[in-house]
């Protein structure tokens, strides 16, 4: 085995070992958001405190990722991503076995600790071994596990929730992780950079500082029994934060996060349009869980299967997206994605996919579609974003990138979230559905948010990437 392991090349090497972690590491919230109500059962929880157990981890993974640029540059590379996964894992396992809330809401952040160092650290040793003129294809990959996790997530859930309880999802993860561990021990090469400069710990106690408030305002933002002056004085605190943390950032010589690549064009625009594709996207996939399970009484097994064809097309695209990429140049395909991704999700709204079989397979086809668009739009976008980037500064760009990317997965989620809370929930009909008007509200929104991203993409440089 450990033969054949060597003979394997090194880039395809550390691909295999990051999507691993990357794909256990992403698909960690939409499984554990299944089996809340399970876990909230078992530990008599009100509704408040039971999302806890989901937002402790997030607000971790997110408190985490800015200084994982510095720790790898500092420690090295392979070092920080085998602590990240050991704490992953060590927080996996001490989840299932907690036996209070409390307890187990520290074992999440201990996991959220590991899985925030997990993504930028690995995704710049993969970076790194990749030649530049290679970068559409790692970029592919890591585009397609970074969706496909979310998107089965609610299938591995439900399935695991129903036939053996809430303690297991945690336990399912940590095989993967240790397989990870012991390849990466053995084959993954050290890397860390000269000059990493000092660490700008006033930099990291503003961002986690703004990260946790922020965090902590969209959950309370999607909660209806709380007070108005609250939601405005962690509104008020959050933006203090980051504009302290930005003017330190413009200011101190060693930087936390290097704000000057987005002095770069590309950079600065690709980024900002990922960050509301994937408000849109990934809180989509949230969105139609919901949908699917309270409209039509689906459980989250059979809710997760009539989602299926959105992450196939995915797949499917994952196959040919550089190719195209190759000869339409990137800003073109992301705008079709774009266009085509939004149109679709407005359709939803159409279709009642269970009145009878021509619903049924137009909704399926138009989720099919919405897959294929989406598919487009990840790999041109990263690729355009990380090309000028220089090998020394790519754990910086790759730990803003994934903050931005946390972010707007938390955004998305809390923002259809709200929508669902207040919107008033009155019968909205069209053609032959029936769709309660908060789901129809929020899936406009949703594509309302995807033709914004559209009109960004409009200003990608025209000699970007082809």
């Amino acid at each position: 085995m450990h033969r054949a392991i060597q003979k394997i090349p090194y880039e395809k090497l550390t691909a295999i070992i990051y999507l691993i972690a990357l794909f256990v590491d992403l698909s960690d919230s939409y499984i554990v958001n299944i089996a809340i109500p399970s876990i909230q059962n078992a530990f008599h929880l009100p509704s408040s405190l039971a999302s806890w157990i989901l937002t402790s981890y997030l607000i971790s993974f997110a408190a985490v990722i800015p200084a994982s640029g510095w720790l790898g540059d500092r420690f090295g590379t392979k070092k920080i991503f085998l602590v990240a996964l050991c704490l992953y894992a060590i927080g996996a396992i001490l989840s299932s076995l907690s036996n209070s809330f409390y307890l187990l809401i520290v074992c999440r952040i201990i996991q959220g600790i590991g899985g925030g160092m997990l993504v930028p650290v690995g995704q710049a040793i993969m970076f790194r071994a990749f030649p530049k003129e290679r970068l559409a294809k790692v970029l592919a990959l890591i585009a397609f596990f970074a969706l496909l996790g979310p998107s089965i997530g609610s299938i591995i859930g439900g399935s695991i929730v129903s036939i053996f309880g809430w303690r297991l999802i945690y336990l399912i993860n940590v095989i993967p992780v240790i397989i990870c561990i012991i390849l990466a021990k053995i084959y993954i090469k050290e890397d860390r950079q000269v000059i990493p400069g000092s660490f700008d710990l006033l930099g990291t106690i503003l961002s986690i500082s703004f990260l946790i408030v922020f965090l902590i305002f969209l959950s309370y933002l999607g909660s209806k029994n709380n007070l108005l002056t609250t939601i405005i004085t962690l509104f008020s605190a959050s933006i203090v934060f980051l504009v302290g943390f930005i003017y330190h950032q413009c200011k101190v010589k060693h930087p936390l996060l290097d704000l000057k690549l987005f002095l770069m064009v590309e950079f600065r625009i690709c980024q900002a349009v990922i960050f509301l594709a994937l408000i849109s996207g990934m809180g989509s996939l949230f969105l139609m869980s919901l949908y699917l399970q309270d409209a039509y009484s689906l459980s989250a097994l059979k809710a997760g299967i009539v989602s299926a064809p959105f992450p196939v097309g995915l797949l499917i695209m994952f196959l040919f997206v550089r190719k195209i990429l190759n000869k339409l140049g990137a800003r073109a395909i992301i705008l079709i994605g774009l266009l085509f991704y939004s149109i679709f999700t407005f359709l939803l709204i159409i279709f009642n996919p269970f009145a009878n079989t021509f619903s049924f397979i137009v909704f399926e086809l138009i989720m099919f579609l919405r897959g294929l668009a989406f598919g487009l739009i990840n790999v041109p976008l990263q690729v355009t974003a990380f090309q000028k980037i220089s090998n020394e500064k790519m754990g910086r760009a790759s730990s803003i990138w994934n903050t931005c990317r946390c972010l707007s997965n938390v955004i998305g989620v809390s923002l259809f979230g709200l929508s669902l809370n207040f919107y008033p929930s009155s019968q909205f009909s069209c053609f032959n559905s029936t769709i309660t008007g908060n789901y129809t509200f929020s899936i406009i929104v949703c594509a309302l948010i995807g033709f914004v991203a559209t009109a960004l993409s409009f200003f990608i440089p025209k000699n970007s990437v082809k």
